[in-house]
């Protein structure tokens, strides 16, 4: 029999970051230092491997393909999973999944009917953050860019030429998946300014440049 408990969706704790990072990071951060130095971008080691979704799922599913793809008959909602709205966003949130051998709560996000958003949450600590950037920069070749840990934790982001992207985030414990048009890079971006000195906006827009300019 399954241990009755309350599951909080990882949803809630994304928007929280994206929409209120500040506020967030300061309540939970209070003594860390207000910059962080030594961000940097790697221009010519992207990889041509495609971010093309979340868990195998594409971006631009339907909430009800997904739903029918990661939620099976044994799962409890409330207890092994989640759905709803919150601020705005449809979200289907997976309490317990595996993440480079690491657990994770996982939550699929969708603008319009439409999969634009994923995210991992877990504990990365100081032994979990190299094993994952190993892991993740043998699939995706070496970051567009990243920061090393100074106060607000380390970070990095791979970048395909479609301009979809992955975050590894300590300070935020979390890996954020994101497809191209996601409403979500607007407020990512800021807080990566302020508090990992990475310029998102800026690798964003190199991706899939074959111009040289």
């Amino acid at each position: 029999m399954k241990t009755k408990h309350t599951f909080t969706p990882p949803p809630k704790f994304l928007v929280a970051i994206l929409f209120s990072a500040t506020a967030f990071l300061m309540s939970g951060c209070a003594d860390s230092p207000t910059e962080v130095t030594g961000a940097s971008t790697q221009d010519t080691a992207r990889q041509e491997s495609e971010i093309s979704g979340f868990r195998n799922q594409l971006w631009g599913a339907s909430p009800a393909d997904v739903e029918s793809a990661v939620i099976v008959s044994d799962m409890e909602k409330g207890i092994d999973y989640d759905t709803g709205n919150e601020s705005g966003y449809y979200m289907i949130s997976l309490s317990s999944v595996d993440v480079g051998g690491h657990s994770a709560a996982a939550a699929y996000v969708f603008q319009d009917n439409a999969l634009s958003f994923g995210v991992y949450q877990l504990s990365i600590d100081n032994n979990v953050y190299p094993d994952l950037f190993e892991k993740y920069s043998d699939k995706y070749g070496n970051p567009a860019a990243q920061s090393e840990d100074s106060g607000w934790g380390s970070c990095a982001v791979w970048v395909d030429p479609s301009r979809n992207y992955i975050c590894l985030s300590d300070f935020m414990d979390s890996i954020l998946y994101v497809s191209a048009e996601s409403p979500y890079t607007e407020q990512l971006a800021d807080t990566l300014s302020q508090y990992q000195d990475i310029d998102l906006g800026s690798i964003l827009g190199q991706a899939g440049n074959t111009s040289g300019v």
